[in-house]
């Protein structure tokens, strides 16, 4: 598993992290990404995330994607499980 999460992260990573400046196209990408891991993996990938954007997030307790805007951006809602909730595109 821990060789299907690092497969996965590196360009989950790099996807979203320029997501905001990038078209849509690379918004889904981070998307499809997403979509296709575990529930586990993607907990994993966000706390990952938003540790490395200095959020403090020991773990994520719940994911939802929240749908998509008019020019295809994509939403996710991420809960840690000290509470605090952020919304990603």
């Amino acid at each position: 598993m821990a060789t299907r999460f690092g497969f996965y992260m590196r360009p989950l990573t790099a996807v979203v992290a320029f997501s905001a400046a990038l078209s849509p196209a690379h918004s889904n990408e981070a998307h499809r990404i997403l979509s296709g891991m575990t529930d586990s993996s993607r907990r994993s990938a966000f706390a990952t995330m938003l540790r490395n954007s200095g959020e403090s997030c020991d773990s994520v307790k719940r994911t939802f994607f929240r749908g998509s805007d008019k020019n295809d951006y994509v939403y996710w809602s991420v809960t840690c499980s000290s509470g605090k909730s952020f919304q990603i595109q």
